[in-house]
């Protein structure tokens, strides 16, 4: 039965199991530590460190004693920094501040409000179960020499709660691994004694792990550091092409990760890298060999038992010396072509072969067999025209190629190609075409060629025929030295192919200033406009509206808010007046008024009332309507009101 972590691994590594098979070999090209440790050298020039700097120092350093490019005047620049930081130091600093320290063999002075500090951390971690502050805490003890006050059994009772809780060393949003807390459980493990360290709790450590050897693998190496059970089954090649990319970052904490990580794939027995001379790119020439190398993950090449190549639907074996494979070219291939091939490879000490598929281009060469060009008044293009010169042998025109007027003439190039080796061109190259480069202003016109097989030998017809007057335009009209060239290339042709023709000096006619018709059929009449267009006219079909003089404005403006003046000032005195005689209807009455006054000012202040008039009405004769209703009730009251004893009262 699986383990609980075999079973994890296993799950999620399922997926990219089935893109590839699982014995392909992925990688081409090993880790390079070298490239690694330039991005170490990187991070500890900085003279200043910033909280997130701290923690990059400590792998930063260890990157760089893992590729044995730590020099003792880096580690005296890194202690003269954190001299000068850990006055600013916070308590939750401290932790890699102190591991820094201990990683470029110094030591820090903390004084003693800070050291009061870390204990106080320590002992608020114990208790709300926090694992930053117990990261912080535990590794700034262990590096002060304090390793004695921490309590191993609470400790590791604080991560064995915090580790039944999936959600918290498996956060599905972690996006930053460097702040994973899965990096923080394993450090604090790892710093422990190891006869303290809970089999159990290594367990949890490796099925929680955060955020899982399928998206972060970089932790690969610290869950083999510290002993826990941990499983590469279903695609460690996937998970060392990934680590070897992740060694890349200028993440150090991801960058050191995936180095321990690939060291312990190496260590195991794991992938390998299949790496093919030249990039797959072979001629096809007698004595021409296909050759593969295989190394280890950190580039030790690794002695092959036995290797094969499958190609053209055909296995064939290689020659075997030491790490290298290879195969002549020239004897198993026919043609150059390109496409995918399969190794198979024996590695001596290992039971099973490794299977490679790489891209293979077999190429040849290209050399030129008939070559005629020149000018001429003919528009076929013929090599037997006395316009044409044989350039064949390798030289250029000797005719004088000057003073050509382009009316009337054209540009034929022929030529033919094969390739001298014997390695046939299935197809022409694809890219085959005659270029003519204006000496005087550099600018350069290309005219491709049309292309046939020429019988079975491999060899292609080409010809360009190029009319100037018709090509005017192409040109731009540049008049002056030409000088024409034929350019050949293709994937399949092992270099690019250049022969110069020659130079020739082209005369192009300026452009006529007369203006020619604008009509392209021939016209029954001719009147004052053929030759010319109308002259443009503007039309204006709604004249803008017109506006009265600001003073009108303002004067409309100060009638039509005269009655919603006068009444907010009369409405204090009416009001005390009528306080006898308040009705229902009256207040009613009133605020219908108010609305009205504002429905004015609304669309007065802020709605184009001239857009807005249907919406208006609609609106205002409800109100008007009940308004009039209103004041009629009002008045009526009034007047029984005042019309009655004083003394008695109405029904109203």
């Amino acid at each position: 039965c699986l383990s609980a972590v075999r079973r994890f691994v296993a799950m999620h590594l399922l997926s990219l199991a089935l893109l590839l098979p699982a014995a392909v070999a992925r990688l081409s090209q090993p880790v390079d530590v070298q490239a690694v440790a330039s991005a170490a050298h990187v991070v500890l020039k900085k003279d200043t460190l910033g909280s997130a700097d701290l923690a990059q120092i400590a792998p930063a350093l260890q990157i760089l004693d893992f590729s044995g490019e730590l020099a003792d005047s880096q580690k005296r620049h890194v202690c003269g920094v954190l001299e000068k930081h850990v006055g600013s130091a916070a308590a939750e600093e401290l932790g890699y501040l102190v591991t820094a320290a201990t990683a470029a063999n110094c030591q820090v002075g903390l004084s003693a409000a800070q050291l009061k500090a870390v204990d106080s951390l320590y002992d608020e971690a114990l208790e709300t179960f926090d694992l930053h502050k117990l990261f912080a805490s535990v590794s700034a003890l262990f590096g002060l020499g304090k390793g004695s006050a921490v309590d191993s059994a609470k400790v590791l009772n604080v991560l064995g709660a915090l580790t039944s809780a999936e959600s918290v060393l498996s956060s599905p949003d972690a996006t930053e691994p460097e702040f994973g807390n899965a990096f923080e459980a394993l450090a604090i493990v790892k710093l422990l004694p190891e006869e303290a360290r809970d089999a159990s709790l290594l367990q949890k450590l490796s099925t929680r792990a955060n955020p899982g050897l399928d998206r972060d693998p970089s932790v690969y190496g610290d869950l083999v550091g510290v002993g826990a059970p941990v499983s590469t089954e279903g695609d460690p090649e996937a998970m060392a092409s990934e680590l070897v990319e992740m060694a890349g970052s200028w993440n150090m904490r991801v960058a050191l990760g995936a180095l321990k990580s690939l060291k312990a794939l190496d260590a195991s027995g794991g992938p390998v890298v299949v790496a093919q001379k030249d990039d797959g790119v072979v001629p096809l020439v007698a004595g021409s060999e296909l050759k593969v190398e295989v190394f280890s993950l950190f580039g030790t090449p690794l002695e092959i038992a036995k290797a094969s190549v499958a190609a053209q639907q055909k296995p064939m074996d290689m020659a075997v010396a030491g790490s290298v494979a290879s195969l002549d070219v020239s004897k198993n291939f026919e043609r150059p072509a390109s496409g995918d091939v399969e190794y198979t490879i024996e590695i001596k000490g290992r039971s099973e072969s490794v299977k490679a598929r790489r891209r293979l281009t077999l190429t040849t060469e290209l050399a030129l067999s008939s070559v005629v060009a020149g000018v001429s008044a003919w528009a076929e293009a013929d090599d037997e025209d006395e316009g044409l010169e044989n350039l064949s042998d390798g030289s250029v025109f000797h005719k004088q190629q000057e003073g050509f007027a382009v009316e009337k003439h054209y540009v034929h190039v022929i030529f033919e190609t094969e390739t001298p080796r014997g390695a046939l061109l299935k197809e022409p190259p694809q890219q085959a075409f005659v270029r003519f480069h204006h000496q005087e202003s550099g600018s350069d016109f290309f005219f491709v060629a049309d292309a046939r097989k020429k019988g079975k030998q491999g060899v292609f017809h080409f010809e360009v025929s190029v009319a100037l007057a018709a090509e005017r335009d192409t040109f731009s009209g540049k008049s002056g030295s030409y000088a024409l060239s034929i350019i050949l290339s293709d994937a399949l042709v092992a270099a690019p192919l250049m022969k110069d023709l020659g130079d020739v000096v082209l005369h192009f006619p300026k452009k006529s200033k007369t203006i020619l018709p604008i009509y392209r059929r021939e016209l029954q009449y001719e009147s004052e406009t053929t030759n010319k267009p109308l002259e443009e006219k503007w039309h204006t079909f709604q004249d803008p509206p017109r506006k009265p003089p600001v003073a009108v404005s303002l004067v409309f403006a100060a009638l039509t808010s005269a009655p919603a003046v006068l009444f907010m000032l009369m409405a204090g005195g009416v009001a005390k007046a009528n306080a006898k005689h308040v009705s229902t209807v009256g207040v009613a009455f009133v605020l219908c008024i108010g609305l009205i006054f504002a429905l004015f000012g609304s669309y007065w202040f802020s709605v184009p009332l001239v857009n807005q008039m249907e919406k208006l009405g609609a609106v205002l004769l409800p109100v008007v309507s009940v308004t009039v209703l209103l004041g009629l009730r009002t008045l009526w009251t009034l007047i029984e009101k005042r019309s009655s004893p004083p003394g008695s009262s109405t029904g109203s």
